[in-house]
């Protein structure tokens, strides 16, 4: 799903789309948080956020995502920390 800046201006809705595997709603208006339900889309590979008015923290969900291999979140107000699964050295 791609809808790079497309001028969106609504909240990022929960995901019904089960077999996406990439998200890429960067460079929008879009606002509120990230759903938590993104971290149970067993095919999502990339998340791509950047650009946006997203408040919150990351869901720590997501460093529970098989197969999630990028996430930008960059450009946004989020706040807090990295999910501590991401900041494992090993």
């Amino acid at each position: 799903m791609c809808l790079f800046r497309h001028n969106v201006h609504h909240t990022l809705p929960p995901p019904p789309y089960s077999l996406v595997q990439v998200i890429n709603l960067g460079g929008n208006l879009l606002s509120g948080t990230i759903p938590l339900e993104l971290a149970q889309l067993p095919e999502l590979e990339q998340v791509l956020l950047s650009d946006n008015v997203l408040r919150g923290t990351l869901p720590a969900q997501l460093a529970q995502a098989s197969s999630l291999a990028l996430l930008d979140v960059a450009n946004n107000v989020l706040n807090g920390s990295l999910p501590e699964q991401w900041c494992d050295s090993r």
